[in-house]
């Protein structure tokens, strides 16, 4: 329950980004949220753009030694540490720098 209200606005403002994220699967516990990048970004490279932009992630590539491939459009996102509102300026952030890297492969 402490966490429920985070992970909901956490989801609610990444489907706000219309083709920049798919949550993989609403969080049910736990402290984290996969999402699933558009084809094209791979999360690794968007780290240290994110990280301009006042974002950390964990790529999900990260998650998967020895099997990163399947992950590589991924990332982890935390939701336990931050307000609601915080996390719609994080996601605010994030789809910035997913923008900027789209950008920059065009």
């Amino acid at each position: 329950e402490t966490y429920r209200g985070s992970a909901r606005a956490l989801c609610a403002a990444l489907r706000a980004e219309p083709g920049l994220f798919r949550v993989e699967t609403e969080p049910l516990g736990g402290f984290f949220c996969w999402v699933r990048l558009p084809e094209g970004v791979d999360a690794t490279e968007l780290l240290p753009v994110a990280e301009r932009h006042g974002v950390l992630f964990l790529p999900g590539a990260r998650c998967a030694p020895g099997a990163a491939e399947p992950f590589r459009h991924h990332v982890r996102l935390c939701f336990a540490f931050e307000t609601e509102a915080a996390m719609g300026e994080g996601v605010r952030r994030l789809a910035a720098a997913v923008r900027e890297v789209q950008r920059r492969a065009a």
